[in-house]
């Protein structure tokens, strides 16, 4: 390869990556509002509390995740709190999932690690338990997703799951993500180690997805 082709192939992957830039930190001068067939997700606030704190109180949902059940309105306020920190920060966006129909807030998705320079971010969320089993998650998941690859220039979405927790991982393949591998003792919380799976998405499977997953 000669040092023209060399110095294009930078040229090219500097533009790209301007460009990807560019449409990020356009998600971070206005909080981005998406919806999806049954559910807008919108900035979570200090009025959502309450309605947060009654799901995230339940043990069930966090079993498997590293963060307790909350004790009180408080601390489910300090933790919107963190979330707005984060957004503002330019390290995360996290929505607040609420139903079309009966505008009551049922969970929280977000995405996390936002890396600029390889293009990447994590997926996170959760559900109250009354709202597990009935394909939410998959259809807010593709929403994120597209969202993320096509209007933040994304080129990876990825999401992780505990070993002893399969639920997510069904979520995401639905999803129209792919299992990567177990990264084999990989995350401490709740008094142990846990093996990890990870799941992705490329900008380019996005693309290539039938217009009713995407």
């Amino acid at each position: 390869m000669s040092d023209m082709d060399t110095k294009d192939i930078n040229t090219s992957n500097e533009n790209v990556n301007k460009t990807a830039n560019d449409m990020i930190q356009r998600v971070f001068k206005k909080f981005p509002t998406l919806q999806s067939q049954r559910f807008l997700l919108r900035r979570p606030d200090i009025e959502d509390g309450q309605q947060l704190y009654m799901l995230a109180r339940n043990p069930a949902v966090s079993h498997y995740l590293p963060w307790n059940p909350h004790r009180s309105v408080g601390e489910t306020l300090a933790v919107l709190e963190m979330h707005r920190h984060a957004y503002q920060d330019g390290t995360a966006v996290t929505w607040g999932i609420d139903s079309k129909s009966t505008r009551t807030l049922v969970g929280l998705v977000g995405i996390t690690n936002i890396d600029v320079q390889n293009q990447s971010v994590d997926l996170d969320y959760w559900l109250g338990e009354e709202y597990w089993g009935h394909g939410y998650m998959v259809e807010l998941l593709r929403s994120i997703i597209t969202f993320c690859c096509v209007g933040m220039g994304i080129t990876r979405v990825q999401g992780k799951h505990v070993k002893e927790n399969q639920a997510p991982g069904r979520v995401m393949l639905k999803a129209g993500m792919s299992y990567e591998g177990t990264l084999r003792k990989n995350q401490f919380f709740k008094g142990r180690i846990w093996d990890v799976l990870v799941y992705s998405v490329l900008s380019d499977d996005v693309l290539r997805m039938p217009s009713d997953m995407s």
